[in-house]
């Protein structure tokens, strides 16, 4: 890979992990993560996904199987009273 393109995905990503990590310690402020949960690698999954759904979305995926995928990692980060 070119430099310069990886330097844009690192940067890409940087800011997604960064965005994913604020919220979900928004989340936690507000009592609707389940206690435990490892934040900093919760924020690497998050962005994780965001590239799968982009790429099996382009490859025609249905919106309701990836929705569905989507639900299940984030109703794992929750709290039982949020679900």
């Amino acid at each position: 890979m070119l430099p310069e393109i990886r330097e844009i995905l690192d940067r890409h990503h940087d800011a997604l992990w960064a965005a994913m990590r604020t919220a979900l310690e928004a989340a936690r402020t507000k009592g609707q993560l389940r206690p435990g949960l490892d934040r900093e690698a919760a924020a690497e999954a998050l962005p994780l996904q965001a590239y799968a759904v982009n790429l099996r979305s382009r490859a025609g995926a249905q919106a309701g199987t990836l929705l569905a995928g989507v639900r299940a990692v984030l109703d794992g980060f929750s709290t039982t009273e949020e679900r």
